[in-house]
């Protein structure tokens, strides 16, 4: 860099009102040094006792040019974030040196200092413009953005989830609508039912899942279509607010379950492999899930409530008519209320009775399993149940009248979030990890009995003196094995070694005497330990195991539920991000939309889905086990409904190919078509008969 080139340079960190003069004279002084001059300037110092002279302040201050000076060091000493600090740093070779000598005129102490300073060039940083080819590695970036760091599987699968998410469209997410060929169902796995509004396709899969409950199934095929008549004013619990908001529902009071017959009917005979409900009269009305913030499980629960609400009080109401008694045989409502508490009233009650249980999901892996939150939730595990010295109970809930179907509502609580309804000690914090909520295929639920109180009571101060137990067993073992966060046994085994291989090598007949006394009172204190430890551990193992089984007692395994449907969310929003799990038999099938797949009941039961966005089954309906085998019965449907099930069925075979038409006639059983009562139309209606579950039809059956 030549003279002149360093005084324009120090004159544009200085500003150009700089006499140019004193920026040769501050070079002069410094060697040459350009950041030595800008701090001797800022400082005003003087240059061979000449006075300073004062330049313009009110363009750039001392603090402005300060603020310069460190953005200038700054630059000069950061590392740029993403490129190597490890690339040395090779200045181009000077392959022609400037004489700068040759000037007469030159202030001499000039001429040294930059002798000196070109002395140094190879060790300094230039400035100015480079003639190298441009690199990306030396691309300029913001140098307080940090380096990427590594992230955890979880973050990387919620990230991706994301992304795919931001990447599919909800307007992609269409309504397919398949071609009478591809709609035929070949083979007797479920229909599925199917909504054009996404938003509302929660409530298809809860109409698909409750047709697979043995106990509503076969109450709606028994189902004795009368009159209309008046609502009932006067019965116990009855309540037509809550009444799903359909225009004859007040004067119709059984509209709901005779609704329910005629898509039942359809969903069993029907040939098509999904029926589109949109125009049917319970599925208008509905509360819209807008976004994925709209958790389908409270959709689903709401929508669930209101209509077992109108079937139970049609059950009761018929079962009034035969038994007195038969109010309290509940098929949805169970009544759970604190046992110091007694409520005798047979009729509904809002404030004991409920048909949709929520569990409260805790993500912990002590408590990640139906009974488990069901026991924490109810206050079983905190004592407040337990007998007291006068012989009463606490008053915590428990279940007074059982009904045969019960339906939770999985509710997920987050991280940041307090549990409310939990007494006594709070849970373990969830671990980084999340785990999967756990479910069986078949659930007692004679613990939670307000009948079986006193047992259960007993069996889980039992269960808790054994967790008690073992909690000292591990304090035991830990004493045993553990010291200074070393391994005792490893230590002593170690010690053991050196001993039998390296000490008794070499010495006297005294010394070796010794020694092999030692290895032996070693080679006991090691067996002993052992033998400690593996009683430890056989007992711990029997106590975690004795307090997993303590229910499976007979007397405690009276009441069993079994799995029928399992509804499960991804976390995402769409009709693709909802499917159903249903059990028709011993098979288990998964509805996602308008397909329908065999699955595997491992399947079911360890289904992680949507377990980093805090998804996954929302929804579990359980009913009474039932004898093998009567749940797939052949339920005998009315005869006027099995007529216009099968006309609808010929309507649309009529219109197929003459071999897919048999092969749907051979897997249904259905007889051979007559010509003379069908005609060929290509514009069939893909959706179920709207007049064929309306009040109009019901009317004129009636009469």
């Amino acid at each position: 860099m030549t003279s002149d080139e360093s005084i324009n340079t120090l004159r544009a960190i200085m500003g150009e009102d700089l006499d140019p003069e004193l920026a040769r004279k501050a070079l002069v002084k410094h060697n040459g040094n350009l950041e030595a001059a800008v701090t001797a300037l800022l400082d005003k110092d003087n240059f061979d006792d000449e006075t300073l002279p004062s330049y313009s302040h009110s363009t750039r201050d001392r603090s402005a040019r300060n603020d310069d000076l460190q953005a200038t060091r700054k630059l000069m000493n950061t590392p740029v974030a993403g490129v190597s600090t490890s690339i040395p740093f090779h200045p181009k070779e000077q392959d022609v040196v400037i004489d700068l000598t040759g000037d007469q005129d030159e202030d001499p102490e000039l001429k040294h200092a930059l002798q000196l300073s070109m002395e140094n060039e190879q060790q300094k940083t230039t400035f100015g413009p480079s003639d190298r080819a441009p690199d990306p590695n030396w691309a300029v970036v913001p140098s307080n953005i940090l380096a990427p760091t590594a992230i955890s599987s979880e973050d990387q699968s919620l990230a991706q989830a994301i992304e795919a998410s931001l990447n599919t469209s909800i307007a992609e997410d269409k309504f397919d609508e398949l071609t009478n060929e591809h709609r035929i169902r070949l083979d007797r796995r479920p229909v599925a039912l199917r909504s054009r509004d996404q938003s509302r396709c929660y409530s298809t899969l809860l109409l698909q899942s409750i047709f697979f409950i043995p106990q509503l199934r076969s109450r709606i095929a028994k189902w004795e279509v009368d009159e209309y008549a008046e609502a009932p004013t006067d019965f116990p619990g009855w309540d037509s607010k809550i009444f799903i908001d359909l225009e004859d529902i007040n004067t119709n009071p059984d509209f709901v379950p005779f609704t329910l017959l005629h898509l039942f009917t359809y969903m069993d005979l029907a040939v098509l492999s999904y029926i589109t409900v949109d125009d049917l009269p319970i599925c208008t009305g509905l509360s819209a899930a807008a976004s994925a913030s709209d958790i389908p499980g409270d959709l689903t629960s709401d929508y669930y409530r209101k209509i077992v609400y109108n079937l139970e009080m049609e059950f009761q109401k018929r079962a009034l008519k035969l038994d007195d008694s038969a109010s309290e045989q509940r098929v949805f409502h169970l009544r759970y209320v604190p046992s110091n508490l007694q409520v005798n009233h047979p009729g509904l009650d809002e404030r004991v009775d409920t048909a949709c249980v929520r569990v409260e999901v805790r993500g912990t892996d002590d408590r990640n399993d139906l009974v488990s939150c069901l026991s924490a939730q109810l206050g079983l595990d905190s004592g407040m149940n337990d007998m007291n010295a006068n012989g009463e109970f606490g008053g915590r809930p428990n279940f007074f009248l059982p009904s045969e179907v019960i339906a939770f509502h999985l509710s997920r609580l987050q991280p940041e979030k307090e549990p409310i309804d939990l007494i006594g000690p709070k849970p373990k914090q969830a671990n980084d990890e999340r785990v999967p909520f756990r479910y069986s295929k078949s659930v007692y639920l004679d613990q939670f009995l307000n009948e079986n109180a006193q047992l259960a009571a007993s069996k889980r101060a039992e269960r808790k003196e054994m967790l008690k137990e073992i909690d000292g067993l591990v304090a035991k073992r830990n004493i045993l094995t553990q010291f200074e966060g070393q391994d005792v046994l490893k230590n002593l085994e170690g010690t053991l070694s050196y001993y039998e291989r390296t000490a008794t090598k070499d010495g006297g007949p005294e010394r070796l005497a010794h020694l092999s006394a030692m290895v032996e009172k070693l080679r006991k204190a090691i067996l002993q330990v052992k033998d400690e430890i593996k009683s430890i551990d056989d007992r711990v193992a029997h106590l975690k195991n004795a307090a997993e089984t303590i229910f499976d007692d007979p007397s405690m395994q009276k009441h069993r539920y079994d799995l029928r449907a399992v509804l499960v969310h991804d976390g995402l929003y769409g009709r693709n991000h909802l499917y159903s799990y249903v059990h028709d038999g011993k098979l288990w099938w998964k509805t996602l939309d308008h397909h329908v797949s065999e699955v595997s009941e491992e399947t079911v039961l360890t289904d992680s889905t949507g377990l980093h966005l805090g998804a996954g089954p929302y929804m579990l309906l359980y009913s009474r086990a039932v004898p093998e085998g009567s749940e797939i019965e052949d339920f005998q449907w009315p005869s006027f409904v099995k007529k216009q099930a099968r006309e609808e069925n010929e309507s649309m075979l009529i219109n197929l190919s003459r071999e897919l038409a048999e092969n749907a006639r051979l897997v249904h059983g259905m007889p051979p078509p007559d010509d003379t009562l069908f005609a060929p139309d290509a514009s069939l209606s893909t959706n179920i008969s709207v007049s064929a579950v309306s009040g109009d039809v019901a009317m004129d059956v009636c009469d």
